[in-house]
Order: C-alpha cells, then sequence, then structure tokens
C-alpha cells in the first residue's frame, strides 16, 4: 500500500467513525420522543403536515444533518483525485449527478411525507387494534433489530429495482453515471420511494415504531454513501461482512459478469446467502446497458418509464401489457416493433464539448439554483404560494443547465426565458412580502 493510498483510506475510515459516533450521540434523544410516543394508546393520525414535520425532522431523517459531510467528503476526494492524478470526476457528470438528487429531494417535500404517513398510519392502527406483532421496547437491541430488519428488507427491495421493469424505472437514474465517485451517491431517482415503500410496510405490523424505521433506514442510507469510491481498495477480512467500495463497484459495473450482482445495503452477507455475489475482478465498466446520453435529470427520471409506457401501448397481445412491468428490463412483448436493449459494456463515455466559458457559466448557474433548492428545503412550510413558483424555478434551471452542457441548440433561448423567470419572481416575491 502505497503513503497516498494509506492517507486516504485514513481520511475515509475516520469520516466513517465520525458519523457513526455522531449518530450514536443522538439516539438516546431519539429513544426519548419515541418512549414518548410509544405510551400514548390513542389512535394518532397525522396529518400532512406533521408526517412531513416528522420524516424530515432530526429524530426521523438523519441524512439532512449530513449533507454537510457529503459535500466535505466529495471535496476530499476530488482533492486526493487531483494528488494521486486519477480522472475520477467529470463536471458534467457530477453537476447532473448533483441535479438528479436536487430533483429528487424536491420531491421529498410531498411525496415522502405522504409515504411515511402511511407507514405511521398503519402502526397506529395496529397498536389501537392490539394486532401488533410484538409490543418492542425501546431500547438499543430493538434499534439494532430494526438496523438489521431494514437492511435485510433493503436487499429485496433493491434486487426487485433491478429485475423488473417497473423497479428499474426508478433505480435506473442512480446507474446511469459513467463515473463512480461521492457524488454518484447522491444520484437518485424520484420515482424510486414509490415504488419500493411498500416493502417495508410489514416492519410496522412486527411493531416498529415510525421514528425508529424512519432512523434506521436514513442510517442504512448514510452507510452507503462512502461505498461509491474507487479510491479504497479491498479492506480484508471486512469483505466477507460488510458491503465495501469493492463490492458496490461490481453493483455499479456493466461488464456481463457484473450485472444485477452485489444488492446488499450494508451487510454482504445477504448476497452471499441468495446467489447474488460478484467478487471484483476484471477492471469495471460504470452506466447502464442503455446510455441515456443526456445531462438533463429529468430526462435521466423518465426516458426509460416513457420507452415502458410505449411498450404496453404497442403490445399486440392483453396480457403483455401487465406482464411488462413485472418482467426484466430487457423484455420485449411478442410482435412488438421496438428494438430490445442491446449490451453495449464498452463505448466512449458522452461528453459533448463546450467552451470553457459556458462551463464556467452553467457551473455558477447550478450552484445558485443549488442554493435556491437548500433555501426552499429549509424555509418550505413557512412559504405561502410563492413556494410552488420557487419550485419551478429550480426545475427549470436544472433543466436550462443541463442544456448548456449537452449543447442543446435551444440552450440560449431557455436560458433567457429563465432570467425573465427570475426576475418575475423577485418581483413577486418583493410584492407580496
Amino acid at each position: 500500500m502505497t503513503r497516498r493510498t494509506f492517507i486516504i483510506h485514513i481520511i475515509v475510515f475516520c469520516s466513517v467513525v465520525f458519523t457513526i459516533l455522531y449518530t450514536m450521540h443522538n439516539l438516546n434523544a431519539s429513544r426519548y420522543v419515541v418512549d414518548r410516543e410509544v405510551s400514548n394508546t390513542q389512535l394518532q393520525i397525522p396529518s400532512w403536515q406533521e408526517a412531513r414535520e416528522k420524516e424530515q425532522g432530526f429524530f426521523g431523517n438523519y441524512v439532512k444533518w449530513f449533507v454537510p459531510i457529503f459535500v466535505s467528503l466529495i471535496l476530499i476526494e476530488v482533492l486526493a483525485a487531483k494528488i494521486m492524478k486519477r480522472r475520477l470526476y467529470r463536471l458534467n457528470d457530477s453537476i447532473c449527478d448533483l441535479s438528479c438528487g436536487i430533483a429528487e429531494q424536491l420531491s421529498t417535500i410531498t411525496v415522502k411525507a405522504v409515504l411515511f404517513g402511511s407507514y405511521t398510519l398503519v402502526y397506529e392502527i395496529c397498536k389501537v387494534k392490539g394486532v401488533l406483532l410484538f409490543h418492542l421496547p425501546n431500547d438499543i437491541f430493538t434499534w439494532l433489530i430494526a438496523f438489521i430488519l431494514i437492511d435485510f428488507v433493503y436487499y429485496w427491495v433493491h434486487r426487485f429495482s433491478h429485475t423488473t421493469a417497473i423497479g428499474w424505472a426508478g433505480h435506473c437514474v442512480h446507474h446511469q453515471s459513467e463515473e463512480f465517485n461521492f457524488a454518484v451517491a447522491l444520484r437518485h431517482g424520484i420515482l424510486q420511494s414509490l415504488f419500493n415503500f411498500w416493502f417495508y410496510l410489514p416492519l410496522a405490523i412486527i411493531g416498529f415504531h415510525p421514528l425508529i424505521y424512519a432512523s434506521t433506514k436514513s442510517l442504512n442510507t448514510i452507510y452507503q454513501f462512502w461505498i461509491h469510491t474507487k479510491l479504497v481498495n479491498k479492506i480484508g477480512i471486512m469483505e466477507n461482512i460488510l458491503n465495501t467500495p469493492s463490492h458496490h463497484r461490481v453493483h455499479h459495473g456493466k461488464n456481463e459478469q457484473y450485472i444485477d450482482k452485489n444488492y446488499a445495503g450494508v451487510f454482504i452477507v445477504w448476497d452471499r446467502l441468495f446467489g447474488s455475489f460478484a467478487p471484483e475482478e476484471e477492471e469495471v465498466v460504470y452506466g447502464t446497458v442503455a446510455p441515456i446520453n443526456t445531462w438533463n435529470p429529468f430526462t435521466a427520471n423518465f426516458q426509460f418509464l416513457g420507452h415502458l409506457l410505449q411498450l404496453s401501448y404497442q403490445a399486440p397481445f392483453f396480457i403483455d401489457k401487465f406482464k411488462l412491468w413485472l418482467m426484466p428490463p430487457g423484455w420485449t412483448p411478442r410482435e412488438t416493433k421496438i428494438a430490445t436493449q442491446k449490451h453495449y459494456a464498452f463505448r466512449y463515455k458522452y461528453n459533448p464539448a463546450i467552451s470553457a466559458k459556458a462551463a464556467i457559466y452553467a457551473s455558477a448557474q447550478f450552484v445558485m439554483t443549488a442554493f435556491c433548492a437548500i433555501f426552499l428545503f429549509g424555509k418550505y412550510k413557512y412559504l405561502g404560494v410563492e413556494k410552488f413558483f420557487m419550485v419551478g424555478f429550480v426545475v427549470f434551471s436544472l433543466i436550462c443547465v443541463a442544456a448548456i452542457f449537452d449543447k442543446k441548440s435551444w440552450a440560449f433561448r431557455a436560458e433567457c426565458a429563465r432570467w425573465c423567470f427570475a426576475i418575475g419572481l423577485y418581483f413577486f416575491w418583493t410584492h407580496t412580502s
């Protein structure tokens, strides 16, 4: 192991340890909140606003509190790559990753609150009716069991997302990047939560409090951030137990022997038990079998879904219109005119050449848009009708930034319209304030 590699290992290890300690520091407070709510035997049906506040609150979702750590690790990885003279990041690809993350977070304003409220409703009804399978004590062992079960369910959710067309429609966004770095860890699909949430509902019936569910699920997500890197090699005996960067590189590969392997979130033992494990051997080629060839985050989210709808519409046999959604992503109905997706494992990366000035301008506009999104996430419940205009502005801005990097002919006209939108939004805001 070289000195540089050793330093990278130490930095990543210290970051993971800090994450664990920071989380454990707040578990006692989380358990206090759960104790208070479990003792109430009355039916508590949450409103949309209450569900959102709990799901996005400190004791329900740790992910947002780790965003500064995630950003810091991305910057550290960029610096480390420069020092080691390895090209791990491309500006256009990374901005697309982060744009997909922002788009996904915009959907959480409503979608995840509704889903968390649904979980809470199931739990409350089961508690009041006395049909919870277990009355679990609010102790560290319950939290540990919840963490393990969340990861077990995640394994099957993840497997479903790769082996069925409807699951892949939500999850494919995460795999579209042709790079592999910490920024990819923040790239998620808007539709993914809608398709995957239902797998976790049995945990409510078992007896896991909604805040235990939300907290341990967010810890599962936090763990998976650090495994999105090329800088960490195999880590010895831990490779047999935990999901590691080596295992997850395999999962993101489109090499034929790597496709549909290593679904684990935290514990790689699930893949070893259920026959979906593959070790990292040959160099990994990243991306999806059918490349999207755009930096537009909304095309990334809905292109494959549109492909499925087109296939379903053209399918001449009625049963195939429904069968399509539960078949593997590459399956096509009988006698359809749309060609099947071919396997392109080794190819040039999508990378339209634009001028340095255009890249700098687009990057600056993305940073401005990101700050608008952060403000929106933090102040959403305090805003009136202007929040809908702000959501529209953020969405339009992400599309315009992508158009510049895609070298679209309409990018300049769209950017002019966006600035008119921004000026109009400013005057509307100052007038209503």
